[in-house]
């Protein structure tokens, strides 16, 4: 049982895990709660009802539920540090590329391909 990866950590290692857990734990419940907080303001900017704003917490708690696992798929496909270096490239990019799709008129493939984790 020794033999096992878990037990070769040092403790920094599990240090850096245990806050990087609590850390995206914290992120997905402000998350939650920032949405469940702005659905009264929802429902009156829009004149919706409970029922079609309700919908905004369900799309969040499924597009987590589908993000997770994406997230190690991702990982194992592009390897983990181009996953990790993608946001912060896109974040440099997004505004030289809307520019850039403003000019040019009628360019909807830039404005989607602002969000695309996959693309070169």
């Amino acid at each position: 049982m020794q033999d096992d990866a878990v037990y070769k950590l040092t403790l920094g290692q599990r240090a850096l895990i245990v806050l990087t857990i609590v850390l995206s734990t914290t992120i997905y419940a402000g998350s939650v709660l920032i949405s469940s907080a702005l659905l009264p303001q929802l429902q009156g900017a829009l004149s919706a009802t409970q029922d079609e704003v309700s919908w905004v917490m369900t799309f969040n708690i499924v597009g987590t539920a589908v993000a997770t696992p994406m997230t190690g798929w991702l990982a194992d496909r592009l390897g983990i540090e181009k996953l990790h270096q993608q946001p912060f490239t896109r974040q440099i990019d997004r505004p030289l590329t809307t520019a850039r799709s403003e000019e040019e008129e009628g360019s909807p493939a830039s404005h989607c391909q602002q969000g695309s984790p996959l693309r070169a």
